[in-house]
């Protein structure tokens, strides 16, 4: 039981500690996510070409 509740401790404090410090491992997730973000932004660009020679 001890055991589960320092993992518990351990695992908080390293998410409460990268989200504040941004460390190296927090700083990959957050860098992937906002990357798919732009590719999806140029999609609408042609959409409005589509509708012309329709």
């Amino acid at each position: 039981m001890k055991k589960l509740c320092l993992v518990l401790a351990l695992v908080v404090a390293c998410k409460s500690s990268s989200s504040t410090t941004s460390q190296p491992t927090a700083s990959d997730p957050s860098t992937t996510a906002p990357a798919p973000m732009p590719d999806p932004a140029p999609a609408p660009t042609p959409a409005p070409t589509a509708p012309t020679p329709g």
